[in-house]
Parts: structure tokens; C-alpha cells; sequence
């Protein structure tokens, strides 16, 4: 059986990284290269209250990551972390670089900033499980609306927002900085009423 809930346990903050490098690895390999430097950073950044887990008899299976413009942060890694998995020079660069794909998140916004499941527990509906989750914290927290962000050449994943009820409100053509650190030609920002 599958449980989803908030936050995570402190064992689980290397394996929940992981899951999100293995899952976004084509988006941030330029960018952060290394899968142990990087499950470091993220892991070191997780932020239990962002962060909703999927555990399958007890062992994490998955993850999301949300956030909103009241403090709701699911990472918040440091320079001091990225220069300590990647040197002085490297890591401020490389912490610049992710600062580029930060957007605001509009008033009564629910951001799902990222989805990511562990490969043998895919299939099993536990994304689906932690985007209901994810509706319902946003409305305790009084937000009208969810949204994510997905990569136009992502369309498995599009299909499965839109049978989940997200619509897409707006594509947007990558800036050269991210086409050229990201390999990200562009993104659909989806929505969803709450």
C-alpha cells in the first residue's frame, strides 16, 4: 500500500535527492554534473515542510516539492553547500545559474515546483497520489489554484496533468541562459482550480 504525506523522515533526505536527481538528471546535468555533488545540495537544502513523500510499506517512493509566495520553500540549499560539493568558484557559479529558473509564484498559487518517483514505483499511481495531496494542501493554505511547469518536449508527463485536470495556460520559448545551461527549449505553465 501506498501513503502519502508531509514532510520526510531524516534518513530518507539522500533518497528523496536522488529520486529528484534521477528524475530531473537531462534538465540539470549541465548545471550540476555530478549525481553525488548534487543529491548533497539538494539533499542538504530539503526543507520539511515543503516537501510531500510517497512510501510504499514504509521505504519512500516518491516525491513533490511546493511552494508559494508565503514562505512555503521546499529547497532552500546554500552557497556554503554548493561550495562545498563544488568549490569556491564552481559552486557560486553553478548556485547563480539554478537562481535563474526561480520565478515568483502569483498570490493564490500553489506551486508544484517538482514531481519525482522512484523508477520500479512507477506506474503505480504515486504521482497521482502526491498531486491529491498537493491539491489539498492548497487549500488549507487557502490557495484557489495549483500550478506547475512542465518542458514542452515532456508531453508523457503533460498527458498525465491534463487526465489529472491541468490545463495549460501559457508556453513559454526558453531565454538563451536557460536553452544553453538547462538544454530546456521551453515550458508549459499548467494550472488547476482548487
Amino acid at each position: 500500500m501506498i501513503a502519502v504525506g508531509r514532510g520526510f523522515a531524516e534518513a530518507e533526505r539522500p533518497v528523496l535527492a536522488g529520486f529528484l536527481w534521477d528524475a530531473f538528471e537531462a534538465k540539470f546535468r549541465r548545471v550540476l554534473r555530478d549525481r553525488e555533488a548534487a543529491a548533497a545540495v539538494l539533499g542538504s537544502g530539503l526543507r520539511p515542510q515543503g516537501v510531500l513523500t510517497a512510501r510504499r510499506d514504509g521505504v519512500a517512493v516518491g516525491v513533490a516539492l511546493l511552494k508559494d509566495r508565503t514562505g512555503l520553500t521546499p529547497v532552500r540549499a546554500s552557497l556554503r553547500s554548493f561550495v562545498s560539493a563544488y568549490g569556491p568558484v564552481s559552486g557560486t557559479l553553478r548556485a547563480g545559474l539554478l537562481g535563474v529558473l526561480d520565478e515568483a509564484i502569483p498570490p493564490g498559487v500553489l506551486a508544484i515546483d517538482a514531481v519525482a518517483v522512484a523508477s520500479a514505483a512507477r506506474g503505480n499511481g504515486v504521482g497521482t497520489l502526491l498531486l491529491a495531496l498537493a491539491e489539498k494542501v492548497a487549500r488549507t493554505r487557502g490557495h484557489g489554484t495549483l500550478m506547475l511547469e512542465v518542458v514542452t518536449d515532456n508531453t508523457g508527463a503533460r498527458r498525465l496533468y491534463e487526465r489529472l485536470g491541468f490545463s495549460v495556460v501559457s508556453t513559454t520559448r526558453a531565454g538563451p541562459v536557460v536553452r544553453r545551461a538547462f538544454g530546456i527549449t521551453g515550458y508549459h505553465r499548467m494550472h488547476k482550480a482548487v
